[in-house]
């Protein structure tokens, strides 16, 4: 669904339900690689730290407010 809203460049995917699905399902998946990945898996996972920047947004950030 979100391939739908990528194209358009004035409508921002901040708080778009199916982008948020997307990065549950993203999330959801790298933590099963882990989970079930070997040494060499895992330490990759670790060092990309892509499950920590999946948890955590920029919402922080100027013109990201909710």
């Amino acid at each position: 669904m979100t391939q739908f809203r990528a194209p358009i460049p004035y409508k921002s995917a901040d708080h778009d339900k199916a982008t948020d699905q997307f990065n549950d399902d993203l999330l959801k998946l790298y933590q099963l690689i882990y989970k079930l990945g070997t040494d060499r898996t895992k330490a990759h996972i670790h060092d990309m730290n892509i499950l920590n920047k999946l948890q955590n947004t920029d919402y922080e950030d100027p013109g990201y407010e909710r």
